[in-house]
């Protein structure tokens, strides 16, 4: 297209991302969070001479801050008044001179705890927030509290019960050779996988959110 039309891409900006959920830098294999793989920018190509290649990853909590939106949380999502952890954002990258709003200044997270007890896979911590390889596992539905799991899943495996009962540390490797049998439900075309844990992590946030009076 920009063969075509090299006028209609002067004016662009330098970080341009397409919307695809697991999507990562180039040469980044440290995190995949709920995700069925990392797609790599690889292939990332600037638009026009002398312009940045687009192989940058916009931090989406971050961002929302910095726009006013919402307060990172101790475990690194956005909470936002009203919808608490519950909420999306959609950005418009432009170098349009707009007038903008001053960055999030509410203190709404007040580090209680209550995500990482209530994560079954314990995959949060007030020090690290998220374990995202950990989160990985449990969100397809590795703990206990699946629904779906049968006596035969993970019969011959000699950590099940530590990994049923959330207490196995996962990492790339490990969590990668387990994706196979926590497939327990058809993967979305968008790439996310199904949520099996129920997100407890946020739904003990809302609500404590919602009794301290802050949304």
């Amino acid at each position: 297209m920009y063969e075509q039309c090299p006028e209609c891409y002067q004016n662009l900006p330098v970080c341009l991302q397409r919307n695809v959920s697991n999507l990562r830098v180039k040469g980044d294999h440290t995190t995949n969070p709920e995700l069925v793989d990392t797609y790599e920018l690889a292939l990332a190509e600037p638009v026009a001479p002398g312009k940045v290649a687009p192989d940058i990853i916009m931090d989406f909590p971050q961002a929302a801050q910095v726009c006013g939106l919402a307060e990172v949380s101790c475990k690194g999502n956005a909470i936002a008044p009203v919808f608490g952890p519950f909420i999306r954002f959609v950005f418009i990258v432009t170098n349009l001179p707009l007038e903008t709003d001053p960055p999030f200044e509410r203190k709404l997270c007040d580090r209680c705890g209550e995500c990482v007890k209530a994560c079954p896979g314990h995959a949060v911590s007030l020090e690290k927030g998220v374990d995202t390889w950990q989160c990985a596992v449990y969100y397809r539905g590795a703990h206990k509290s699946n629904p779906f799991i049968t006596d035969d899943f993970l019969k011959d495996h000699p950590d099940r019960e530590a990994i049923l009962n959330g207490d196995y540390r996962f990492d790339a490797v490990s969590a990668r050779a387990l994706y196979p049998k926590i497939d327990f439900l058809p993967t979305r075309a968008t790439g996310y996988a199904p949520c099996l844990c129920g997100k407890k992590c946020d739904v003990v946030c809302y609500r404590h959110l919602k009794e301290k009076g802050l949304l």
